[in-house]
């Protein structure tokens, strides 16, 4: 075992435990490391309750047309003031905005600026310059079409379209850029090679874009602005019986669950369960350039992965209207709800 020392001299940084790739540069074991970026989570996790929590499921309300409901009051028959009127302004601004930002997906097109690239075949004094710019052509439009169909396939505008409407209503929208690999094991057919009594299959090798919602995201709540941050943690759902077999982890772990429990008592308890979801956070370190992934109930990490994107996070953010010296930006609702509801006084009023 080593300890921790300085690094003035440009050397070689020491760690306090052998195992780097678990722990950082003030940890002396994993379960030290796990808990600190635990900790971390909790204080964000109560930084995000007070400066963003209340006036967000507020500002939701608000575009839903529960207007008269997110200031506290219920949307019925009022004897005094009749039939409570709500004349969502907020919806109808928020609606029209999107579509005059993005409308339509953008078009990428392809030029060869290397003819060399094309191969030697294709590029002899030979084959006459007719043949080659007729090929280079063709090997334009196909990756051209290649490159617009992916664009599709994705959904990027669908989840833009999403996106942007959080960043109106909560003040910022989130974004998971990256690269997917799934595999299947085969053990009717073993591995020879390798000696595994199965033979391991990629049965998915793509890109993927999905929105984050604003619900399962947390911050670095030391920075000012998100473009300072050193580090953000994204939430997902498993299947508690997933995580045991994936990560071989018997015990100790605490479910939780996604559905309202009044849904789930109604099933025979033996099969309530079924319904047990493993809260999983990936928190991403710009620092140490890893992703650790963490659940409540067990003391290490579940997984730890380099990083191997050149974009820094994958998880990135969509804000516009910074707010000087403060995390979270300012939502568009946020400037047009007091206008909105002194509408919706004007019209009860007048009925």
């Amino acid at each position: 075992m080593t300890t921790a020392s300085t690094n003035f001299d440009n050397k070689e940084p020491t760690y306090k435990s052998e195992n780097k790739y678990k722990t950082d540069y003030t940890s002396a074991t994993e379960e030290e490391a796990c808990t600190k970026k635990k900790t971390l989570l909790q204080v964000s996790a109560g930084f995000a309750k007070d400066n963003f929590g209340k006036d967000s499921q507020r500002w939701r309300k608000i575009f839903a047309g529960d207007q008269w409901g997110s200031y506290g009051g219920k949307r019925k028959i009022d004897p005094n003031t009749n039939n409570l009127v709500v004349v969502n302004y907020t919806y109808s601004i928020l609606k029209s905005v999107i579509p005059q930002t993005y409308y339509q997906d953008p078009h990428f097109d392809v030029f060869v600026n290397d003819p060399f690239s094309l191969g030697s075949e294709f590029t002899e004094t030979t084959v006459g310059i007719p043949l080659i710019q007729n090929e280079i052509l063709k090997r334009e439009q196909l990756t051209e079409d290649a490159l617009n169909e992916k664009w599709r396939q994705l959904k990027i505008q669908h989840n833009m379209k999403r996106i942007q409407l959080d960043q109106l209503i909560m003040g910022f929208g989130a974004g998971k850029l990256g690269w997917s690999t799934q595999t299947e094991k085969d053990y009717s057919e073993p591995n020879a090679e390798t000696g595994q009594e199965y033979t391991e299959r990629v049965t998915e090798d793509d890109a993927f874009f999905l929105r984050v919602s604003t619900e399962d995201i947390l911050f670095d709540n030391t920075a000012k602005h998100f473009d300072e941050m050193r580090w953000i943690a994204t939430r997902y759902f498993l299947p508690m019986e997933m995580v045991e077999n994936r990560f071989k982890i018997e015990g100790g772990i605490s479910p939780s669950t996604v559905l309202d429990k009044k849904y789930i008592n109604r099933v025979d308890e033996n099969n309530r369960r079924h319904f047990d979801m493993m809260e999983i956070w990936e928190f991403q370190d710009l620092g140490e350039n890893k992703f650790y992934y963490l659940t409540n109930g067990y003391e290490k990490y579940l997984n730890v992965v380099e990083n191997e994107y050149d974009i820094g996070f994958n998880t990135k953010l969509f804000w516009v209207n910074d707010c000087p010296d403060k995390l979270y930006p300012i939502s568009d609702v946020s400037q047009i709800e007091d206008l909105n509801f002194e509408l919706n006084m004007t019209r009860t009023q007048m009925l």
